[in-house]
């Protein structure tokens, strides 16, 4: 997918960029696999920074941090943010690097930052008498 630069967020009336279908690059645990990533992102200026506002629906296949097991994970997130170029004691959002973003890079940050530090699913448990655990 195209790289976003900051000077084109910065620069014009606004971007809309629209991506769906599964995601197949690289994952970060929790996440196994990306079944679905329906990510929109729409952008305009705005001082002192450009304004984004990112919506996305996914569909995660993630691993149980209790015993290890995959299980689909739905999220949904109605994001607002800033573009920025730089760090500073000012805005809230996310770094542009030179090279630019891609709308998964974006939509991926997002959804990793939303994810519970312990994700298990309902019901999970390790069986009392510890038969079965490993360490990994």
């Amino acid at each position: 997918m195209k790289k976003i630069l900051y000077k084109e967020i910065s620069a014009g009336p606004g971007l809309l960029l629209e991506r769906e279908g599964p995601y197949e690059g690289p994952l970060e645990y929790p996440v196994v696999a990306v079944r679905e990533l329906k990510a929109r992102l729409s952008t305009r200026s705005g001082k002192p920074y450009p304004r984004c506002h990112l919506l996305l629906k996914a569909l995660l296949l993630v691993r149980d941090a209790i015993d290890d097991e995959r299980f689909e994970y739905p999220v949904e997130l109605d994001e607002r943010f800033d573009a920025m170029k730089g760090e500073d004691d000012v805005g809230e959002g996310i770094l542009f690097p030179e090279e630019g973003l891609t709308l998964e890079e974006i939509a991926l940050s997002f959804v990793y930052r939303s994810l519970p530090i312990r994700l298990t699913r309902e019901g999970a448990k390790l069986p009392p008498d510890g038969d079965g655990y490993t360490v990994s």
